[in-house]
């Protein structure tokens, strides 16, 4: 009976004993970290690209990427109108069938300081290399802001100069990049505007031109060198 119980005494202490091993290695594998295959990855796209914080997650990273992409897109939209200022003085007037045919934008200088909106709208034609058309026929009202056409029209194109209007667009370079072209116009006189109107017309078909010949192929160009020589 006494043998029996010690039997029986150690069967319990072993089973024990193998409870307790089993017990810490489940706690120590809690305590480690898994390494999946969607963390490797995870630790690969830190490497590249470091994230704005460490403990976000991948579906947190693939939210905000999607949430840029909406943003650009939006960012990117272009008005549907000519007019993201409304022709109502008498050179808008004058210009209307031709803003309207050519499809240049017009923005007249009185709507400055441009809203969010106009902001919006004139960083999306630029990047789109569209034709702008900076009215400032009444120069007086930047005056009483302390600021000149050329400094409105610099925060956009880099560069500008004094004008009665600033006609100004961007290049898409197919390499890449932007290149800009402005070209600001003054009047003759000051009732001079019949001459204002043709040089308006004018700049916009030169700057077409100038488009054009930035961004057409070299190839052919290139062919005729090498078969003349």
């Amino acid at each position: 009976m006494t043998k029996r119980n010690v039997i029986v005494g150690v069967s319990l202490a072993l089973g024990a004993l193998y409870l307790g091993l089993n017990f810490m290695g489940d706690e120590g594998v809690q305590n480690r970290p898994i390494e999946s295959s969607s963390d490797r990855l995870s630790v690969t796209q830190d490497a590249q690209q470091p994230l704005k914080s460490e403990h976000a997650r991948p579906s947190a990273n693939q939210e905000r990427a999607n949430d840029a992409t909406d943003t650009i897109i939006e960012e990117l939209t272009l008005p549907e109108t000519a007019w993201l200022s409304d022709p109502i003085n008498q050179l808008s007037n004058d210009l209307y069938d031709f803003i309207e045919s050519e499809q240049v934008r017009y923005i007249n200088t009185t709507d400055y300081p441009f809203d969010e909106e106009k902001e919006r709208q004139l960083n999306a034609l630029i990047q789109a290399g569209e034709m702008i058309m900076f009215d400032n026929s009444d120069p007086d009202y930047l005056d009483s802001y302390g600021v000149s056409e050329a400094q409105v029209v610099s925060e956009y194109f880099g560069t500008a100069s004094k004008g009665d209007v600033i006609v100004a667009t961007a290049v898409v370079l197919p390499e890449g990049g932007l290149h800009y072209l402005v070209l600001p116009l003054q009047r003759k006189s000051v009732d001079d505007d019949a001459t204002l109107i043709s040089d308006v017309k004018q700049a916009v078909t030169l700057l077409k031109d100038q488009k054009f010949d930035l961004v057409k192929p070299r190839s052919s160009e290139a062919g005729s060198s090498d078969s003349a020589s």
